[in-house]
């Protein structure tokens, strides 16, 4: 340092060397933060890996009550492990054997972190049951009993074991068994048939050692097995065939399997029609046949006769209407037409005929658009030039007379249509009634004033197919089917748009002579429905078989596959005719 004019300042060599002093100072607190921040990073890093490597061993005692030794992600289950803690020396003590299992996980191959391991004693608990047969049937068609085999560990032979039914949704138990434990392991029958048998629903299966309960309800983890009765969604009607001992009622959830009704006794008459309807909180099956026959039913399971007051064969039934006149009406020979509200079907139907009409009556719909809908009638109604319905606003009991303009004959069977689709080139609805017989489908509808006329602005088969005889209608969102005979080959009509845009029939390439399911040739095609993406059908084969068959779309995306459904082997498909069939969606 030296003066200039007596002010004192720096040399330059003592700048230089005060700036490099403050260079390296600089450079080493830059490595040690730098340091210093790495280390840190590390220790997260480390951190965050054993934490997940925790939770994973966490999840694995979580669901170790459940699932038994179990193994989740990258574990390795090491064997069984039992750890001795000897006695310390007092008065009767014995040493105490502790057995487990070593779960370990190994983390990323960092040597620095190492495995995580976990033991998990062994504890008193049920550790696996078996079910016999499956966890999922269909009402009426569930086996007799339940049968499990169940297996436990560290459990004292003798010690009683509690099986129980429990229902998913009330928490209430409604089947119940104890047994006693062998060796870790006993069987637990739960009796289905004893008293009332259970109903459709979710069920649960839970356990419980001696008062300890080995699946708790009130907790998340457990063993605990389901157990499903789906509910009757689909019922198929007919005759006795040469072999059954009553007429035909076949029940089933998903139209794949049924089962045969064989508590259905002194029930002979061929069954024609079936419907399900009624109130909102009181809803039923009810089916029609031969001799006046009407029985009814709130599960497709329990059928009751009901007195119909007449021995006319009824040929279809149908529900509808509003308010006081909303009711079940069934229609048959001889101008038959009766009736029984919702919720009054104990007593004797009444009698709507009227003297309306002496021929047959073949089948019954209610439909029509909002606030104009109305029962209509098809049969043996003709005058000399042309077509005569019956039809009933949903408000009234009385029956008139239409005449449409239609070719002359017996309609057999009408069906109400309220389809759309966004693809075609007009998208109004089709809302249209059906009316088909042999050979022809014609459309009719309600016009402005309410009436029923026939509308020629709706195609319609009118020619070139007089041989074949149409037995039902299935209606969907898009599309309307038709099926039916021909000289006893099966035939099928579709309503739908095609290609263009346009609203037409399209008869079945598929579907034609000689035309088997299942190394079956079919023969006429009787009903037809649409339950859940599948269209539906009975019929009978060449060989006089009742069948169920059922399409669906192929697995490899080929088209319709179609598959014979099965039927319970109580069922003798001999000579047996599948009239009618209903689907709940």
């Amino acid at each position: 340092m030296y003066k200039i004019n007596d002010e004192q300042g720096f040399s330059i060599l003592e700048v230089v060397i005060a700036s490099g002093i403050l260079v390296i100072l600089a450079i080493s607190f830059t490595n040690l933060l730098t340091d210093s921040f790495t280390h840190l990073r590390r220790t997260e890093e480390i951190a965050d890996t054993r934490s997940g490597a925790q939770q994973d061993l966490e999840r694995v005692l979580e669901t170790f009550d459940s699932e038994g030794i179990n193994a989740l992600g990258n574990f390795d289950n090491a064997a069984e492990l039992r750890y001795t803690f000897p006695a310390t020396g007092g008065v009767n003590e014995l040493d105490m054997e502790v057995r487990g299992v070593m779960f370990s996980n190994n983390i990323t191959n960092n040597e620095a972190i190492g495995d995580l391991q976990l033991f998990i004693p062994h504890v008193p608990a049920v550790a696996a049951a078996n079910l016999n047969p499956d966890n999922n049937h269909t009402y009426g068609n569930q086996p007799p009993q339940l049968t499990l085999d169940i297996f436990t560990q560290e459990v004292i032979d003798g010690t009683n074991l509690t099986t129980s039914l429990v229902n998913s949704d009330t928490n209430n138990v409604v089947r119940q068994e104890v047994n006693a434990i062998v060796n870790n392991q006993t069987q637990a029958v739960l009796d289905l048939e004893d008293g009332i048998r259970p109903t459709p629903g979710q069920y649960n299966i839970d356990f419980e050692i001696d008062g300890l309960a080995a699946t708790n309800r009130d907790r998340e983890s457990g063993l605990r097995l389901n157990y499903t009765i789906q509910p009757i969604r689909t019922i198929v009607v007919g005759d006795q065939g040469t072999l059954n001992p009553h007429s035909s009622i076949l029940t089933s959830f998903d139209s794949e399997e049924w089962g045969y009704r064989e508590n259905i006794t002194n029930i002979t008459n061929p069954i024609n029609d079936i419907t399900y309807g009624g109130s909102e909180d009181n809803k039923r099956f009810v089916a029609v046949g031969d001799g006046g026959l009407i029985i009814s039913s709130e599960d497709g399971v329990h059928w009751d006769r009901r007195t119909s007051g007449v021995t006319e064969n009824l040929q279809a039934v149908t529900c509808g209407g509003q308010g006081n006149h909303s009711r079940f009406v069934a229609v048959g020979n001889n101008g038959t037409i009766i009736s029984s509200d919702f919720d009054n079907m104990s007593g004797n139907w009444d009698n709507e005929s009227s003297s309306i009409n002496s021929n047959d009556f073949l089948d019954i719909t209610y439909g029509g658009p909002k606030g104009q809908e109305r029962f209509i009638i098809v049969g043996n109604l003709d005058s000399i030039a042309d077509t005569t319905v019956l039809s009933c606003a949903q408000d009234s009991n009385n029956w008139q007379k239409k005449k449409l303009v239609l070719p002359s004959g017996n309609w057999s069977e009408v069906a109400w249509l309220n389809l759309e689709d966004e693809t075609a080139v007009e998208k109004e609805k089709q809302q249209i009634f059906i009316l088909a017989k042999q050979g022809k489908i014609y459309p009719v509808k309600i016009d402005e004033n309410g009436e029923l006329v026939f509308d020629n602005s709706y195609q319609r088969i009118s020619s070139g197919y007089d041989a074949v005889q149409f037995n039902d209608i299935a209606v969907g969102e898009q599309s309307c089917t038709v099926v039916g005979e021909e000289n006893g080959e099966p035939r099928m009509f579709v309503y739908r748009v095609n290609a263009s845009g346009e609203w037409k029939w399209i008869k079945s390439s598929i579907i034609d002579d000689g035309w088997a399911v299942n190394g079956q040739e079919i023969g006429p095609l009787l009903s037809v429905e649409n339950n859940n993406q599948k269209l539906v059908m009975t019929a009978q084969t060449k060989t006089d078989q009742g069948i169920i068959i059922y399409g669906q779309e192929a697995a490899d995306g080929s088209g319709i596959e179609w598959i014979e459904a099965e039927i319970n082997t109580s069922f003798s498909p001999n000579g047996v005719r599948l009239n009618e069939m209903i689907v709940i969606n």
